[in-house]
C-alpha cells in the first residue's frame, strides 16, 4: 500500500534520536520528526519510556517547544508516557530501565495532563488503581501494558477507566501460564482496544490473526514502537546504558536481557507487512493505521 498519512501512537525515537535521552535537543527532535514525516507518518505521539522524573519534564518541554515553534500541533498532538508506573519484574519491564520504575504519583500526572494523551501503566503497581480514574478525568487515555496483572485486576482497571492495551503480546515474560496470562486476558476483555506492533518481529502472524478474531478490526490499532535505531543501518547501538543490536532483517534486540528493544520499523513498514500477509484488506489496514488511532485521540 502507498503512503497514506499514517497515525502512530507510539514512537520512542528515530534516526538515532532518543526522545527519552538526557541529551535530547530541540534540533534533534525536529530532525527526527522531519525524517519520520517523509516516511508517510503524518501524526505521531512521542513516547517517553521509564525515566527519572526530571527527564520527563526536561524532554517534554523540549518537544513541546519544538512542536509549538513549527506549528506542528496537528502532527504531534501530545505525548505517550510508557511508564514510569509499570512492572519492574524482568520480562514484564522489557527494555525499560527497571531502576527508574516508580510508584504511582498523581501530582506527576496532573503536571503533564495538558499535553499527555496516553499513559501506559501496570495496575498491580502501588496506587495505580487510584491513578487511573484521576487520569481519565483529566482527559488522559489509560493503557495497560508491561503488566503482570491477573484477569480480575485487569477487569478492575477497565472498570476504573482504562481503555487501551499497550503493544498486546509484548512487554511480557517469555514463559507464562498457558491459560492465565495478560495476553489471553487482554484479548478476552471486550472493552479494551488493543494496540499492537506489526513489524514482522514482535508478533507472529498467527497471533495477529487471533487478535483480529477476538478484537475485530474495529478494536485494533497498529503502532510502530519505533526505537531510536529506526531508520538506521544494521549494527550495534547504545540503548540507555546498554547495547542493542539491529540485525540485517530489521530485528532490534537487547542480547543481554534477551528481549526486543523496540522496533526498527516505521508505520509504512508495518502497513507493508500487513498488506503482504494477505490477512487484512486495504480498508482494514487503513482503519487500524489511521481511522482507529485518529478516533481514539480525538482527531476524528
Amino acid at each position: 500500500m502507498k503512503k497514506c498519512g499514517w497515525i502512530d501512537l507510539q514512537v520512542n525515537g528515530f534516526v538515532e534520536v532518543d526522545f527519552s535521552s538526557p541529551s535530547l535537543t530541540e534540533e534533534k527532535f525536529v530532525l527526527a520528526a522531519e525524517k519520520l514525516f517523509v516516511t508517510g507518518t503524518e501524526v505521531f505521539l512521542p513516547a517517553l519510556i521509564t525515566s527519572p522524573p526530571e527527564i520527563y519534564k526536561r524532554n517534554a518541554e523540549i518537544i513541546f517547544n519544538a512542536v509549538r515553534n513549527r506549528n506542528w500541533e496537528k502532527n504531534v498532538p501530545g505525548f505517550h508516557f510508557e511508564g514510569p508506573f509499570i512492572s519492574p519484574v524482568p520480562g514484564y519491564v522489557g527494555a525499560h530501565p527497571s531502576e527508574y520504575v516508580q510508584e504511582s504519583n498523581i501530582a506527576f500526572i496532573e503536571y503533564f495532563a495538558p499535553v499527555l494523551k496516553i499513559l501506559t501503566v501496570a495496575p498491580e503497581r502501588p496506587g495505580v488503581m487510584e491513578l487511573i480514574p484521576f487520569a481519565v478525568e483529566h482527559g488522559i487515555l489509560v493503557s495497560l501494558g508491561h503488566t503482570a496483572a491477573d484477569s480480575l485486576l485487569l477487569r478492575r482497571a477497565v472498570d476504573a477507566g482504562a481503555t487501551l492495551l499497550t503493544h498486546l503480546g509484548n512487554g511480557i515474560t517469555n514463559t507464562i501460564d498457558r491459560h492465565h496470562n495478560p495476553i489471553w486476558d487482554g484479548m478476552a476483555e471486550d472493552r479494551l482496544i488493543a494496540m499492537f506492533i506489526a513489524d514482522g518481529h514482535h508478533l507472529p502472524l498467527e497471533v495477529i490473526k487471533c487478535f483480529k478474531r477476538c478484537k475485530s478490526v474495529e478494536k485494533l490499532i497498529v503502532v510502530s514502537d519505533a526505537a531510536p535505531a529506526a531508520g538506521l543501518p544494521p549494527g550495534k547501538y547504545i540503548m540507555g546504558n546498554e547495547i542493542a543490536v539491529l540485525e540485517e532483517n530489521g530485528l532490534y534486540h537487547n542480547p543481554i536481557r534477551k528481549c526486543l528493544a523496540g522496533s526498527s520499523a516505521t508505520m509504512q513498514d508495518c502497513v507493508d507487512f500487513l498488506s503482504e500477509s494477505g490477512m487484512f484488506s486495504a480498508s482494514e489496514i487503513e482503519q487500524m493505521c489511521r481511522s482507529n488511532p485518529a478516533k481514539v485521540i480525538g482527531l476524528g
